[in-house]
């Protein structure tokens, strides 16, 4: 037999929420390449920054193309289904990083997307020095129907929710969650 699979939706702007949101629920949700590209007020500026839930501001130094981004962000259930509670959950983080010593990838999700308590999930160190870098993190997701992910890519220091070097760029997803159990 043919199993179906949820499709995948992308995300849209949200300003109620502030960040790149996916309102129906499918087998992942994708923020695409344009909606986080950069970081702050860097060049090309982020579209709609800071793209926090709460306003968690970006760092205001760097580069693009030279210093740390969030490129852009994917969820997805493991399993193809539809993203729903009690599923084990990959995140997919585009980020660019300058340096695999000193900068690392955190990643963070909140059940509740309209009154975020960040829940720590992993840091994880890029591989390649001055160049993107896809890097993926899998977590069970909790129960609640609008919930987000958080993806910091850091220059050193210690991870945080939200982030206080120049350099570092915070950014939310924010997506739907079909009510039923896998």
């Amino acid at each position: 037999p043919t199993v179906l699979q949820a499709p995948i939706i992308m995300a849209t702007y949200d300003p109620a929420l502030k960040v790149p949101f996916c309102s129906t629920p499918g087998r992942a949700c994708d923020s695409g390449p344009d909606l986080l590209k950069g970081h702050g007020n860097m060049y090309p500026s982020e579209l709609n920054q800071p793209n926090t839930l709460d306003g968690c501001p970006d760092g205001g130094s760097g580069v693009y193309m030279t210093d740390e981004t969030v490129e852009s962000i994917k969820v997805k259930s493991l399993d193809g289904g539809p993203i729903g509670p009690g599923r084990e959950m990959v995140i997919e983080a585009k980020v660019y990083t300058w340096s695999s010593t000193t900068d690392t990838v955190d990643f963070w999700y909140t059940s509740d997307a309209t009154n975020p308590e960040w829940k720590f999930i992993t840091s994880i160190k890029p591989a390649e020095d001055d160049s993107f870098n896809t890097i993926s993190a899998n977590f069970i997701l909790p129960h609640g129907t609008l919930q987000a992910v958080r993806v910091t890519n850091r220059y050193s220091g210690v991870g945080q929710a939200c982030a206080t070097s120049g350099w570092d760029d915070m950014d939310d997803l924010a997506f739907a969650v079909e009510n039923s159990c896998p």
